[in-house]
C-alpha cells in the first residue's frame, strides 16, 4: 500500500477523537488518515489516504517571524509582545502571559494569537478554550493569517468549539489567500473530502500545488497521490514521482515508502 504520514491523533468517522497534543513549535502535523481505495496495480491496492482531521499543535509566533505588527500598533505593545515571547522561550510562562496580555489588549494581533495559544494550552494561565477562541478571533479579524489558520483547525477538529466545517473552510481560505502554506494544504484536504465545501479534486490539487510550491512536504506528498491516482489532474506517474521525491527529500516517510514501492514495481527507471 502507498503509505501515508504517521497518524498521531485520529478522529473516527463519528467525529470522536483522541487526545489533542498541543506544542509550541514551527513544525506541524495534521495527521488523520481517512483512506479510500484508489486503484490496483499488479494486484496491489494503492490506498488513497489524504491527511485530514486532527491538530497536534498550534503556532506560537516568535519575534523573528516574518509578519510585522500593524502600523497602528504602538511601540509599547510591540515591546510587550517581544518581551512576552522571550519570557516564554525561557519557560517563564506566567510572566510571559502578563506581557502578551498587555500587548494583546493594546491590539497587537501577534500577541493576541499567542495569548490564544496560552489559554488553549493552559500555560501561565488556567486553561480556557473559550478565551483561546476569543483571542484567536480578535487577531484573525485583523487579518492575522496564523490566527485564522488556528481558528480553522479549531472548527475543523471541534476541539474547543462545536465542529463546523464551513467555518473551518472560511478561516483556512482567509489564511490561504494570504499565502499561508499550511492553510493552503488544509484547504486542499477539505476539498478532497468535501468537508464544508462541495467535493472538488481540481480545487484540492490547486491548493496542494500552492502549498507544495512553498515546500510543504505533506502537500507535496498529497499532490503526488493526486497525480498517481489521476484525481483532479490527468494521471501522470512522472509528476507523481517528482512530488514524492520532493517530499521524501524533506524526510516524509510516506513519500519515501511510496518511492520504494514504485521502484519495486518498475515504475522508476
Amino acid at each position: 500500500m502507498w503509505r501515508q504520514a504517521e497518524t498521531t491523533t485520529v478522529p473516527d468517522a463519528s467525529g470522536k477523537k483522541q487526545h489533542d497534543i498541543v506544542e509550541f513549535s514551527d513544525s506541524f502535523r495534521f495527521d488523520c488518515m481517512d483512506a479510500a481505495t484508489g486503484r490496483t496495480v499488479d494486484g496491489r491496492v494503492i490506498t488513497f489516504g489524504i491527511q485530514q482531521g486532527e491538530v497536534s499543535m498550534r503556532l506560537f509566533e516568535k519575534p523573528m517571524a516574518a509578519s510585522a505588527p500593524p502600523a497602528s500598533i504602538g511601540s509599547v505593545a510591540v515591546d510587550d509582545y517581544t518581551e512576552g515571547v522571550n519570557l516564554y522561550n525561557d519557560k517563564q510562562y506566567e510572566q510571559a502571559f502578563q506581557y502578551l496580555q498587555r500587548g494583546a489588549v493594546h491590539g497587537d494581533p501577534r500577541a493576541q494569537n499567542n495569548l490564544g495559544v496560552m489559554f488553549e494550552k493552559g500555560l501561565g494561565v488556567e486553561q480556557d478554550c473559550e478565551q483561546a477562541v476569543e483571542w484567536y478571533r480578535r487577531a484573525a479579524a485583523q487579518g492575522h493569517a496564523r490566527a485564522q489558520f488556528n481558528l480553522g483547525l479549531i472548527f475543523a477538529n471541534g476541539s474547543s468549539v462545536k465542529r463546523d466545517d464551513r467555518q473551518a473552510v472560511e478561516w483556512f481560505h482567509k489564511a490561504a489567500v494570504q499565502g499561508h502554506a499550511k492553510a493552503q494544504y488544509q484547504l486542499g484536504n477539505m476539498f478532497v473530502y468535501g468537508r464544508g465545501v462541495a467535493q472538488d479534486d481540481t480545487q484540492a490539487v490547486d491548493w496542494y500545488r500552492k502549498a507544495a510550491a512553498q515546500g510543504n512536504s505533506r502537500a507535496q506528498m498529497n499532490l503526488g497521490l493526486m497525480y498517481s491516482n489521476g484525481r483532479g489532474v490527468v494521471r501522470d506517474e512522472i509528476q507523481a514521482i517528482g512530488w514524492f521525491r520532493k517530499a521524501a527529500a524533506q524526510g516524509n516517510d510516506a513519500a519515501i515508502s511510496n518511492l520504494r514501492i514504485m521502484q519495486e514495481k518498475g515504475l522508476i527507471k
